[in-house]
């Protein structure tokens, strides 16, 4: 199987992604190492899209590079959409902070996305949660939700996309050109005015465009287009454990937000790995 990581420490800079990495992008590649690692000894190819100092920093955990210095990456999706933009069907990219313990299929179905979560609503009175920042920030494209074709302020989901593989060349196509037009309108068309907001749930943060370029955007997608067979990892692998915000089974843990830099075990785990692989220069 061939897995695409990918990772631009540029985007430390863009303000909208600073608080989520916060001076800890050597941590994070570190956890690539880890990640990436696991994977290929799983058996897998593991190719890396990345900056200069991403593809330096993790040399021999991967298989081959792709430097992407050159491609405008400004949103935390950009990256991955670019990825199957320009790969094949064969293609399943996954996140860094994925860890994954058996390989899993992907068999049948158009597009395999990680999972889909419908919002809380009970929660949501209470301002502090992710279904907050999604509706808050949704707000701003309603000057542009009759310029594209599937996005509504009806869909009650979104979509997870820590993994995408797509089995259905039209389909790819279909959800793609969504995200790329949808982008290019919040560029010329809301993104001036909803960079000054702050959200009342999380005043430290920025907003992140990508919750609706691809999270709800490709929730509408689907609700809009039966005739895609969507399906979800999550449904088969695994069990989530809403405490700790990870999601775990026998085949992967995805240590969603914070919860990569709170769990001491998964840090530990981190650095025992790579000082035991680069001290037996194993691959390396």
């Amino acid at each position: 199987m061939r897995l695409y990581y990918s990772f631009d420490s540029r985007l430390q800079g863009n303000n909208a992604i600073s608080r989520i990495y916060d001076g800890k992008a050597d941590y994070i590649l570190d956890l690539y190492k880890f990640t990436m690692g696991l994977s290929k000894e799983l058996g897998n190819e593991i190719i890396f899209y990345g900056d200069t100092k991403s593809i330096e920093y993790l040399r021999g955990y991967y298989d081959s590079s792709v430097c992407i210095d050159d491609v405008d990456i400004r949103f935390i999706d950009d990256l991955k959409m670019y990825i199957h933009s320009k790969e094949g069907l064969d293609c399943l990219t996954i996140d860094g902070d994925l860890v994954l313990h058996k390989n899993i299929e992907s068999n049948g179905g158009d597009v395999w996305f990680e999972l889909k979560r419908r919002f809380d609503y009970k929660k949501f009175a209470t301002n502090r949660n992710v279904e907050y920042m999604y509706k808050y920030q949704l707000a701003f494209f309603r000057k542009i939700v009759d310029k594209v074709v599937d996005l509504n302020f009806e869909c009650e989901s979104y979509i997870n996309v820590g993994l995408i593989k797509f089995n259905n060349q039209k389909v790819k196509d279909y959800f793609l050109d969504s995200f790329y037009k949808l982008r290019t309108l919040y560029i010329n068309e809301v993104s001036t005015k909803m960079n000054k907001i702050k959200i009342p749930s999380h005043p430290n943060m920025s907003p992140v465009p990508s919750l609706v370029l691809t999270q709800y955007n490709f929730a509408c997608i689907e609700e809009n287009n039966p005739s895609f067979d969507v399906r979800y990892y999550n449904d088969l692998y695994v069990k989530e454990n809403p405490k700790n915000a990870t999601y775990k089974s026998e085949y992967y843990n995805h240590f969603i937000g914070d919860s990569k830099w709170k769990d001491t075990r998964l840090i530990n785990k981190v650095y025992e790995y790579i000082s035991q692989k680069e001290s037996n220069n194993l691959d390396i």
